[in-house]
């Protein structure tokens, strides 16, 4: 890596100080890749004054893979003029498809980008004018980075039977809608894992870089950019030394060490930064291919797993069914503390989840709801002032309206949450029997990091259900002003809740 890095920072301007060092890094016991590294005890004397931070890396804008940089090259790169003009007019081509529109984003287009460049310019030797080549060729292209989305892992069978439900679906159509626009373009080659490679690669690698909207005012925007070097740098919140900002004079991006945050003794640190300040698993497996470790509360956006809902009946209604005829994505928001998980109880999420455990508003023995004739709508029963039975048709909205939003609903409430507790503490059950057995596989994988990190969840939750200790967020710490919920969105849908549920079936026609 220090052949790259020195060919990084020779042709592209980048100033790097001289105690940084790119180098194998090891990360909570897991081979991390490459990380960086800094040796403190020479760099502190950089400290000027009452200076805490340390200069540690300084990147030009030119010397990032952005959506500007992009248009810059295309526009006036006298160099692989028959090149670009053929990268400008199949981006054009691609642009230019009615089913490819709802997948242009600035990522997405970086990636096709660069696809295209990789397949042009194959045989071709690198010179210093090409750097965005340099860096596809010797840092991307030789990154292997196992995202679920990524399908050339040893591990996907186990992935796709056992957590098919974290498969981010709109990376898997985007993949092959590249895949299938290029097959057209070039059909004398199959380039999937190419493809893949890049666009796992890509994903995994680049940062959202702030910019100024002009001068004489102070408003910024972000924009997804690949910037060399800086990728190095790894995500642990618990130990992040480092932060980037941009330089508003120049407008260079810069890395600084904060040496507050690095210990006093230590002679070498890893420079760590993080990626979010809120660490929900399942985005960071789906982006970055790897589960963080951390004392912090993190957020695990659980989704349930099908098989089960299929086969549980609750009161005669089908779990699964019911969920996708009421539009309910059926996801839990786990928070994971040290030494406790908990269901976050506080978003209407959770309520939506809870609407199949409501009582029936007049008669507790019964169902409220009973399925049409269609069998794709559920229909709520009711009492009128005779006592006799009537239906009314509602959305998920008004489900909870009608049997959570009156004050005079909280005993049915309460015996919702009783009754989803049951069904919950049963699912634990089922699921662990299921996965406790299997072997891991490749180490890193997908399928292992889920695996390996739900059997200790899991496990962690059974145990509270056995020592009767409580498992919602909102009953245990509503009152502890020192326990923050955190707080994050829900990633992409799996192809189940693409196929199930309308909100999203109907934004990727």
């Amino acid at each position: 890596m220090d052949e790259t890095t020195t060919w990084i920072i020779e042709n592209t301007g980048i100033k790097k100080n001289d105690n940084v060092a790119i180098k194998k890094s090891v990360v909570d016991g897991d081979a991390g890749g490459y990380g960086m590294f800094v040796n403190l005890t020479e760099v502190k004397k950089f400290l000027k004054g009452g200076d805490t931070r340390i200069e540690l890396l300084r990147i030009p804008r030119h010397a990032t893979i952005s959506m500007a940089t992009i248009q810059e090259v295309l526009a006036n790169s006298s160099t692989d003029y028959e090149i670009n003009t053929k990268i400008k007019s199949h981006l054009t081509a691609f642009l230019s498809e009615d089913s490819h529109h709802d997948f242009i984003d600035e990522t997405n287009l970086i990636v096709v980008f660069l696809v295209l460049k990789a397949i042009l310019s194959e045989g071709q030797a690198v010179n210093a004018a090409d750097f965005p080549l340099y860096y596809l060729n010797e840092v991307l292209l030789k990154t292997f980075v196992p995202i679920p989305s990524n399908k050339f892992q040893d591990d996907v069978p186990s992935q796709n039977k056992y957590y098919n439900e974290y498969n981010n679906f709109p990376q898997q159509l985007f993949l092959k809608l590249v895949h299938d626009f290029i097959l057209a373009k070039f059909p004398s080659d199959d380039y999937e894992r190419l493809i893949s490679a890049i666009y796992c690669s890509v994903v995994s690698r680049i940062l959202e870089i702030p910019e100024s909207s002009g001068e004489g005012n102070d408003d910024f925007f972000v924009s997804p950019a690949l910037v060399p070097i800086l990728d190095f740098a790894n995500h642990d919140n618990d130990h992040t030394n480092a932060h980037f900002d941009i330089d508003r004079n120049t407008n260079d991006i810069v890395l600084y060490l904060d040496t507050e945050m690095v210990p006093e003794l230590d002679s070498c640190a890893q420079v760590f930064i993080s990626y979010s300040p809120i660490e929900e698993l399942t985005h960071f497996e789906q982006i970055y291919g790897f589960l963080p470790k951390s004392d912090k509360p993190q957020v695990w956006c659980y989704r349930l797993d099908e098989e089960f809902l299929r086969s549980y009946l609750y009161r005669g209604t089908n779990a699964s069914n019911f969920y996708k005829c009421m539009n309910v994505r059926p996801s839990l928001q786990l928070i994971l503390l040290p030494t406790e998980a908990l269901i976050n109880d506080c978003i209407t999420e959770f309520g939506e989840i809870l609407t199949l455990f409501s009582q029936h508003l007049q008669d507790s023995r019964k169902s409220p709801f009973v399925l049409d004739e269609t069998g794709r709508f559920y229909s709520c029963i009711f009492q009128d002032n005779s006592g006799a039975e009537y239906t009314k048709l509602l959305d998920k909205d008004q489900c909870l309206e009608e049997f959570f939003g009156e004050e005079d609903d909280i005993d049915n409430y309460k015996q919702a949450l009783e009754e989803f507790k049951l069904f919950w503490f049963e699912y634990i059950e089922y699921r662990l029997e299921k996965i406790k057995g299997l072997n891991p596989g490749m180490l890193g994988s997908s399928f292992t990091t889920f695996l390996q990190r739900e059997i200790v969840v899991l496990e962690t939750l059974k145990r509270q259900f056995d020592e009767n200790n409580e498992v919602m967020y909102y009953d245990k710490y509503r009152e502890i002003d020192e326990i923050k919920l955190p707080t994050a969105s829900f990633p992409p849908p799996c192809q189940i809740d693409y196929d199930n549920l309308t909100e999203f079936s109907e934004v990727f026609q």
